[in-house]
């Protein structure tokens, strides 16, 4: 029982900590072209 209340609070924890940082960070796209490692980021504009 110990087993299962710990594995639900790590999946909760990592629900909770993945919300904060989409909530946070601004979306990026990370690709790369060529030799070139290219980082988008979609910054709102205020």
């Amino acid at each position: 029982m110990l087993r299962h209340m710990s594995h639900e609070i790590g999946r909760d924890l990592s629900t909770k900590s993945r919300q904060f940082f989409e909530l946070v960070l601004p979306p990026a796209d990370v690709f790369e072209d060529g030799s070139d490692l290219v980082i988008v980021v979609d910054l709102p504009i205020s």
